[in-house]
């Protein structure tokens, strides 16, 4: 047997092993170790190093492990029936690291609903189940393709079926929204529904003795996702009605809402990223390691910061201008968001590699310019201080319940929805000094600043009545043409004539 073992396993059970009645003087601490394909083992630390290793093994975390013992696994209280079990010297390493992420569990529980099938993808399916165990806590499991057909004959037989108990081993665990998920993996993962198992038998007998438990009304339900209902109460809860405009009028940190329609999108800043799957967080590409042969078939690393490597998943990341008869204003917008106004996941948009613009850009992202909303974010205190002014959406709603409810004492129901282009007049009167080439039409696709010379009607920058005005694109930032605009005031000129 080796000494130079190495073992990487996540606690899952700690606890300390004493004699009867004297909690307060115990001999060992023991703990339950699982590695990363479920196989699990014992260890113990004895009474001199458990001040070293108490403080740092908390259940859940992973450990790198070396310079242990292996032993038999005798002793008093022996909980697992493996062979062996690790003894812990004064000098063991023990060294927590980052958690799985290719975590795998053995799930037991009840049906208590199926949904019908869901189709994405190409030719792609997905069924969600939900499972129950005797403590009536209930998780979602996700099956694909011919996975979801396993269930077709109970959703055909749920009213007469009765109690089905199924089984995953080795089953895959995913977060969405911060929620655990069950799956099955592409390969290795093994389902027992209703088997003639010991196991089954036992969770059975087990679920039968939950209070209120009547074996002839179990019936299992028709699955359907709960929908959120945003009411304009809700919606506009501890927040603010603006307009574009008055964005920077507020001087403490607030969350606004305004009504605006999205004008342009910001193509420079692009349109997605690579987001960890538990957190939706950007993940970064590890750099090969030196000793690593390169290859071209081999696939990029990826690594978030609070979850360690993850396998990623491309979501919408948007910088979107608004505009109203006020101002305008940049907002960012993420991945639900963006997928409510086009319609298309991340994933489906980036397959269609062929709809690109010149600029490669998608062109299934241009439906949202032209829709009008409602958006809410939050003008923070980093945005009073730092003078940064592209705001992160926390929330839209196109609810005519909503609009109105923003409307109502706020915006006059005679101003018209649309941002219209204004007209430029030529006065009848004889007294204007502006000519019909002076007129300057405005458009506000035009980057171009136009700027007229004062000079060439012989006129002085001071009167109104000949004054030409500079007219600008609503898309330039303030901070620019506030940069442009310095140096550029009329200097006051003496002359001084000889008498």
């Amino acid at each position: 047997m080796q000494d130079d073992i190495t073992v990487v396993a996540r606690c899952i059970s700690i606890w300390h092993s004493h004699a009867k009645g004297r909690p307060n003087d115990p001999w060992s601490l023991d703990a339950v170790f699982m590695d990363p394909v479920g196989n699990r083992i014992q260890a113990t630390i004895r009474r001199e190093s458990m001040a070293k290793f108490g403080g740092l093994l908390e259940e859940g975390s992973c450990y790198r492990i070396r310079n242990f013992g292996v032993g038999e696994n005798g002793g008093k209280y022996p909980l697992l029936p493996h062979k062996y079990k690790i003894n812990f010297f004064k000098n063991t390493a023990l060294t927590r690291m980052n958690r799985f992420d290719t975590n795998h569990y053995d799930v037991i529980g009840t049906i208590v609903s199926i949904g019908d099938p869901i189709p994405f993808g190409d030719n792609q399916k997905r069924r969600t189940v939900i499972l129950e165990d005797a403590e009536s806590h209930q998780i979602e499991c996700t099956f694909f393709d011919n996975w979801s057909d396993m269930f077709n004959d109970i959703t055909d037989n749920c009213e007469s079926i009765g109690h089905v108990v199924i089984i995953l081993q080795l089953a895959k665990v995913k977060y969405w929204n911060d929620k655990p998920q069950i799956g099955n993996a592409l390969f290795g993962t093994k389902i027992y529904i209703n088997s003639d198992l010991l196991e089954i038998v036992a969770f059975k007998e087990r679920y039968k003795n939950k209070d209120g438990y009547d074996e002839s009304s179990v019936k299992i339900a028709h699955y359907s996702p709960v929908k959120t209902v945003v009411t304009a109460e809700s919606f506009f809860e501890r927040s603010v009605k603006k307009t574009v405009g008055a964005i920077r009028d507020s001087d403490v940190e607030t969350t606004l809402i305004v009504y605006a329609k999205i004008h342009k999108i910001h193509k420079e800043h692009g349109w997605d990223y690579l987001a960890c799957r538990k957190c939706n967080k950007s993940v970064k590409e590890q750099p090969v390691k030196p000793s690593a042969r390169a290859s071209n078939s081999k696939k990029p690393t990826y690594k978030c910061d609070t979850h360690g490597v993850q396998s990623p998943i491309p979501k919408y990341k948007l910088i979107v201008r608004v505009i109203d008869d006020t101002g305008s204003a940049s907002l960012v917008l993420f991945d639900g968001m963006v997928h409510k106004l086009v319609d298309k996941t991340c994933v489906e948009v980036r397959n269609k590699t062929n709809n690109l613009d010149a600029d490669g850009f998608p062109k299934d992202l241009n439906v949202m310019l032209g829709k009008k909303m409602l958006f809410k974010f939050l003008f923070s205190e980093y945005n009073i201080n730092g003078n940064s002014h592209v705001y992160q959406v926390k929330g839209m709603s196109d609810d005519r319940e909503c609009i109105a409810f923003f409307k109502k004492d706020f915006v006059s129901e005679d101003s018209v929805d649309d941002i219209t282009t204004p007209q430029s007049q030529v006065a009848s009167s004889s007294k204007s000094m502006l000519r019909y080439a002076d007129i300057v039409p405005f458009d506000v696709e035009e980057n171009d600043v136009v700027r007229v010379n004062n000079e060439s009607d012989g006129t002085t920058p001071g009167s109104n009545s000949s004054e030409k005005r500079s007219f600008v694109d609503l898309e330039k930032d303030d901070e620019d043409l506030n940069e442009k605009a310095k140096g550029k005031r009329p200097m006051l000129s003496t002359d001084l004539a000889t008498e």
